[in-house]
């Protein structure tokens, strides 16, 4: 797998102190201080993280973004770190489960690094897909049916819009119709964390896939190699 990571930052200490975190945990870099030559050079590698310093030096953190998670970008699943001083966080605190991954303060230690790359590792490619969902799960001692609609998808998991009012480590049955698909990927999930309303687009929140039969596991797959990349989080 491609071990490749961007660094876009005019600030030389903060390079040399990203650059030998993650050259030491081998991963290849190259670096480019402004966004406007960031956004051609993501047209040209693929990389398997970004890291962006913030304030950026031109343009906007939202052109770069959505520059990064376009259909055509060879990078658009790249995982995306923001760097900035813990009092910049309100201002970035907006990307974060949107179109980033991970924040990071630009006085991070070793070991906030080495967190934020096995974070990244662990993130399956996600599609934004608003799929139509039914789930059954139990309710004290009813048994409650819901139509809902999915934001994301990955071959792990979903983000899903609904009521928190379930409890972490609830399990349920689903049906999930993708779409252009004929027959529903059917399966059982387990909500692992609830949306941060009103930082994240919506209300509702994260499951993570326990079982699924093998054709729908191929549904699923062949699905997210065409859809368009989520901009989000997912379920992590």
């Amino acid at each position: 797998m491609n071990n490749l990571a961007l660094i876009i930052t005019d600030q030389g200490s903060v390079f040399e102190r990203i650059s030998d975190a993650l050259q030491s945990g081998g991963v290849d870099v190259k670096r480019i201080k402004k966004v406007v030559g960031a956004v051609l050079l993501l047209q040209e590698d693929v990389f398997r993280y970004v890291f962006v310093t913030y304030p950026v030096a031109d343009l906007t953190m939202d052109a770069l973004l959505k520059a990064l998670r376009a259909r055509n970008c060879p990078s658009r699943h790249a995982g995306v770190v923001i760097l900035a001083p813990p009092k910049a966080y309100g201002e970035v605190e907006k990307y974060i489960n949107n179109s980033a991954n991970h924040y990071l303060s630009t006085d991070f230690s070793e070991s906030d690094m080495a967190q934020a790359l096995k974070a990244l590792q662990s993130v399956a490619p996600r599609a934004s897909a608003r799929a139509l969902l039914k789930f059954t799960l139990d309710v004290g001692d009813k048994r409650n049916r819901v139509l809902s609609q999915t934001e994301n998808l990955s071959s792990t998991g979903m983000r899903i819009r609904g009521p928190q009012s379930y409890p972490i480590g609830t399990r349920f049955d689903f049906e999930l119709a993708l779409p252009g698909k004929s027959e529903p990927v059917t399966g059982v999930a387990v909500l692992v964390r609830h949306t941060r309303w009103p930082a994240e687009s919506i209300e509702g929140f994260g499951a993570q896939f326990l079982e699924m039969d093998a054709d729908g596991q191929r549904q699923l797959e062949d699905f997210l190699r065409t859809a368009d990349p989520d901009r989000g989080e997912g379920i992590g």
